[in-house]
């Protein structure tokens, strides 16, 4: 999830995503904000809230 997050801001992000994850994948879950252990399913759930209105 962590690539998808950071492949929203564009291609930029992306490679940023890809870069990160070659290096240490750690350094890529922080970057996208997800130190927290739920991190990622909460960023999920505000996503998903925003496509069903």
């Amino acid at each position: 999830m962590a690539v998808v997050k950071l492949s929203m801001s564009g291609n930029k992000g992306f490679k940023s995503a890809e870069r990160l994850y070659k290096v240490d994948y750690r350094d890529l879950l922080m970057c996208a904000e997800f130190g927290d252990i739920e991190a990622h399913i909460n960023w999920a759930n505000s996503i998903l809230s925003k496509i069903d209105g």
